[in-house]
Formats: C-alpha cells, structure tokens, sequence
C-alpha cells in the first residue's frame, strides 16, 4: 500500500491519516508481540475506553503475524474486565491495558505496517482467528467463531454487492465488537474511505450528536431501532443529495425507507445478515421501489429454504429462514453441539417468506410470534402499528404468563398528553384486548438497536 495523508478515521477531536493509522497498527503489534508471549494462544478483547484504541488493536490482531493467536470479542454489555485479557496461558494469568499512551510508547521509525496488506494475508488462513459474540437480543450471547478466509470471503461479498466510492465519509454506527462493525470498517480502512468514530456508543448518543456526525458523512452504516425517534420527530438533515444509506440490523418497514428517502439521503440501501452468516440479501433504490417492505434479494451464493413444520415451503408462505452461506462462520465456540447449524445449513430464527420475483421479507424473530387469549399474533407487527400512531415514539410488545391469569403489556414511550391512549391502541391489539401500558422514558435496546425480548419480557414478569 503507498501510505498517504488522506484521513482514514475522524474522531470528535482528531484526524488519523493512513499514514498515522499504519504506524499505531505497528506500535499496537509491537506491543502485543512483546506482552502476550509465544505461550498464549488466545486473548481476550474487550471494549476499549477509546474507541479509535479498539480500532488499532483488532486490526493488530489481524495482521499476518498474529494468525496463531485466537482473538474474542465482547461487547461492554458482554464484559466489564479490563481491555485485555490473557487466557489458556502456559504461564501466569496477566492482565494488560491497551491505550493511548501504549501507542505512544511503542511507537516507533520501523516501517509501518501497511494496513491493506493484512486484508490479503487473511485470504488463505482457515483455522480458527476471531471469536465475535453476538448482541444477545434474543438469548444469551453466543461466541461465533470465524477463520482468516471467512472475513476476507466477507469483504470481497460486501464491497461486489455494495461498492464504496472514492472520498466516501462513513458513519459506522456498529461498534469494532460486532461482526458488523469490524467488517464495515476493515472494508472502509481496505478502499480507501475515512470512517467516522464517535466517543461514545453512536446509538446512545443524542440527537445533537448524531446530527454532527451524520452531516459529515456521505455514508450512513445504521440499523432500524437507530431513527426510531428521529422518524417520528421528522428530524431533516443537510445535503441529502450527497448521500447513502445502508439500513440493517431488524425489520424494515416501508415508512422507515419513505422518511430516509425524504429526509436523509436520496440513495437508500436495505441490506440483511446476521453474525453466524454475514451478509444474506440485499437491495438498493430501485429495488426498494417496488418492494419497499423487503430486505432484498438473495446475495449470489448463498441459499434459503423457509421451513414450517419441519417442511420446506413455496413462495409467499411464512416460516423459518434457514440460510447456507459460502461465508458462514465455523460455529460456535462456546457450543460445539448447537443445533443452530446443521449440515451446512443455518437457523437464523428469523420468521420470513420469499415471493415470486425472489425478495426476501422478514417479519420477525421466532419469540416475537406470542400467543394471547388463543390467538397468535407477531409482536413486531403490532410494536410496527403503534409507532406509527401520532405521539408514539418506541413500542415493546409481550405476554406475561407469571400469574394465574395471562396479561397482555404494553412498553410506550408516548406523548401524556394523548388523551386515551388505551383507546388509541386498543384497534391495534389481538382481538382488541386490554392490555398494560406501561410509560417509560425509552425502551431498552442493544448497540445494534435490538430489544432483548426473552430478557425484558423476564424482567416485567418478576416486576408483576
């Protein structure tokens, strides 16, 4: 790679060029080849207090020299240790930090190392290199273990599917934790593009600052739960025309992709994957036209069955997505008889059906399908009709069965001022039944904008 000044990551504070980046991966190698030792073979990699530090150290880890080494990452939710943690050691246990000043400390006149070249050497690496765990939105988190040749598989998918343009500022709301994230910003770091890093989780932080972040990009890298409440606020931002969206992470819905389209960038594009398998399926604007509720379509290579009752199904009808990927992961490290993936194949857990043209639609998780009074209904398909109600910014739908009688609840974040809310709701409810509302100031949601369904719906059930 011919090393240049052009910025790779902008931060609140500073400006980090190819060139500076080259030599702080050096540093960061430097110091791991002199702490971790040739007697560890893996590391433990936690969440960095800084975040542009997260981004050195795992791009470290993945350069050629380090391939004996196993790296797991966990996201701050996942793991409150230190940044790095040595484990199945020879020796004694050690406990190391990864800063600033560690970069500053190792750094050096040796050559850098070119942050490029590390893409190329991953391509024929087939054991075992990185752990990434999941958000754990629908479970407990699972450690998904990929080889060198699967995240290069990866890229090479993403950058055919959806290419990145020359001067391409992106804004990257999935933190280096996240299958996602480290994906898109390996991919932005590998074409050339300057990735935008926020100083606190881009989902938690304000409208304010967001809007900062976002009118500097030209690229847009968010999930759906990221505009919940900006949708409903009509929040407008500047340059549209300059502008792309990607949009993952949970269902989309046609209103989600009519606002972005008006209010944010006039290229929106939908994309659908998960951890375990990479990315499914895809579409942009012109796709989005006439399936605005669809994920897209199936991504060359990879296969889906819909299954229901243990029997693949046609078009049209709803069931399990299960997914064979050329990308898939190798499995699961912490559950090597999971029956996740079987035989190449794996279950998503997402609800969905493909039509007739071959567009995928994803109506759900498998736990948002409830059972109240009898009858079955999708959550997200009510939590969908309730945002969409004037002065009702997030919605969480459940059943709780704690007590002798089953209830149905309801989670808002509304507006008091609606003068029957159960009245407004009620149409939009199974069998118009009554049901709970709850109140609150926000409804808890994962870095990827995800509810945890099973653990909130535990949570109120030991509240009742």
């Amino acid at each position: 790679m011919t090393t240049h000044n052009r910025t790779a990551i902008q931060t609140k504070f500073r400006s980090i060029s190819y060139d500076q980046l080259a030599k702080d991966v050096a540093a960061a190698g430097r110091f791991l080849a002199a702490t971790i030792g040739a007697d560890v073979q893996r590391v433990l990699v936690g969440s960095s207090i800084h975040p542009y530090v997260g981004w050195v150290l795992r791009i470290a880890l993945l350069a050629g020299r380090y391939h004996q080494v196993q790296a797991t990452l966990k996201m701050p939710a996942q793991q409150n240790a230190v940044t790095i943690s040595g484990v199945e050691q020879a020796s004694d246990p050690k406990n190391l930090t990864f800063t600033l000043a560690n970069i500053n400390d190792w750094r050096s006149d040796e050559t850098p190392l070119p942050v490029q070249d590390i893409f190329n050497s991953l391509e024929n690496v087939s054991e075992p290199l990185i752990t990434i765990y999941t958000s754990g939105s629908t479970g407990r988190p699972k450690g998904v273990v990929y080889s060198g040749s699967v995240l290069f598989k990866r890229l090479l998918a993403q950058a055919t599917t959806f290419p990145s343009r020359e001067g391409d500022i992106a804004f990257n709301q999935m933190g280096p934790d996240t299958a996602g994230g480290l994906a898109i910003a390996l991919r932005i770091l590998q074409s050339g593009t300057t990735l935008l890093v926020n100083h606190v989780d881009a989902f938690g932080a304000g409208d304010e600052q967001d809007r900062a972040l976002i009118q500097q990009s030209t690229v847009l890298m968010t999930s759906t739960g990221f505009w919940a409440n900006k949708i409903k606020s009509q929040t407008r931002w500047l340059n549209k025309e300059n502008r792309r969206v990607f949009l993952g992470g949970s269902r989309v819905y046609a209103g989600l992709v009519n606002y972005l389209r008006t209010y944010v960038a006039n290229e929106v594009n939908v994309i659908y994957g998960s951890t375990e398998v990479g990315l499914v399926a895809g579409m942009n604007a012109e796709g989005i036209l006439s399936q605005p509720a669809s994920v897209g379509k199936i991504i060359e290579g990879v296969e889906i069955k819909i299954v229901k009752e243990s029997k693949e199904v046609g078009c049209d009808v709803l069931g399990a997505v299960t997914i064979r990927s050329p990308w898939s992961a190798l499995g699961y490290e912490d559950s090597p008889d999971d029956t996740d993936f079987q035989d190449g194949w794996f279950m998503s857990g997402d609800l969905g059906m493909v039509d007739q043209e071959g567009y995928l639609f994803i109506e759900g998780r498998s736990g948002d399908l409830l059972n109240y009074g009898g009858t079955k209904f999708l959550a997200s398909d009510v939590e969908t009709q309730l945002v969409a109600l004037e002065g009702i910014t997030d919605a969480f739908v459940t059943v709780l069965r704690s007590t002798a009688q089953e209830s149905l609840v309801l989670m808002l974040v509304a507006n008091t001022e609606i003068s029957d809310l159960e009245a407004a709701v009620r149409p939009h409810l199974p069998n118009n039944a009554p049901a709970k509302i709850m109140l609150v100031d926000a409804i808890p949601r994962n870095e990827m904008g995800k509810i945890g369904r099973q653990a909130l719906t535990l949570e109120l059930e030991n509240q009742v």
